[in-house]
C-alpha cells in the first residue's frame, strides 16, 4: 500500500496500490538520445494524487475513481518534460 512521496527510475514498470495521499517524483535528468517511460500499474482505493507534472496527455490532469489503472509518464523532448496519461483497467 502506498502513500508519501513514490521516487521514480526511468525505464522501469512499477506496481501498487494507493490507499492515501501520493506524490510522483519523476526523474529530473533524462538520456534524450533514447525514449524513456515509466509505467505504474494502480489499484486506486483513496486520496490525492500528484503526478509530479503539469504536462497531461490530451492536455487533462487525470481523474482516479476506485479501480485499476495504468499510468504512462513519458519524456517529451521537445517539451523538456515528462507528460502523463491514464488507462482506466476496471472497477474493483
Amino acid at each position: 500500500e502506498t502513500t508519501g512521496v513514490v521516487a521514480f527510475e526511468s525505464n522501469k514498470i512499477y506496481t501498487m496500490v494507493i490507499d492515501g495521499d501520493v506524490t510522483f517524483s519523476l526523474p529530473e535528468t533524462v538520456d534524450t538520445t533514447c525514449f524513456n517511460q515509466i509505467k505504474v500499474m494502480v489499484n486506486y482505493t483513496s486520496g490525492t494524487v500528484d503526478f509530479g507534472t503539469t504536462n497531461y496527455f490530451n492536455k487533462t490532469a487525470p481523474e482516479l475513481g476506485v479501480g485499476y489503472y495504468d499510468v504512462y509518464f513519458d519524456y517529451d523532448n521537445l517539451m523538456s518534460g515528462w507528460v502523463v496519461g491514464t488507462i482506466s483497467k476496471g472497477n474493483e
